[in-house]
């Protein structure tokens, strides 16, 4: 009888571990996301303050994606199209884009850190039941032994 409990209780854990598996890697994607999302802040506030610092008339490199850039001249350092979500962008000045960009990043950062935190929980709950499951194996040797 006492064996067909182990039995049960490791497949279970076996069965825990697995969610838990699927957990962390689902964790892990989001947090490579978010990172992406803040380095991309980042690199837009970096910018905008460079931005700021130009003249008007001022030459760019601007980059158009997939490592290309093209050069361009600079209208206006008074205002930026900022996406506001939903597919929306409106005309902010300089200073309200970096307010924007600087308040979602601090947000993604909350994100960064929340997420984190869930997935060393996860992974010390894995841990525990790693080593639950070796005691268990242990016991069983033991018992075949003697």
């Amino acid at each position: 009888m006492g064996g067909n409990i182990d039995r049960e209780k490791i497949q279970g854990m076996i069965a825990r571990l697995r969610q838990l598996q699927v957990q962390t890697e689902s964790y892990t994607h989001q947090i490579a996301a978010v990172q992406a999302s803040l380095t991309d802040h980042e690199k837009a506030i970096q910018t905008l303050s460079a931005v700021e610092k130009m003249d008007e008339g001022g030459e760019l490199l601007v980059s158009v994606g997939a490592g290309a850039a093209i050069y361009a001249t600079l209208a206006r350092r008074d205002k930026v199209i900022i996406g506001l979500g939903g597919g929306v962008s409106a005309e902010k000045n300089l200073k309200e884009a970096v307010e924007i960009l600087t308040k979602r990043q601090e947000e993604l950062s909350e994100s960064h850190k929340r997420l984190t935190e869930m997935l060393a929980n996860v992974e010390a709950e894995a841990q525990k039941i790693e080593r639950e499951m070796q005691a268990i194996s242990a016991q069983i040797e033991q018992q075949r032994q003697g």
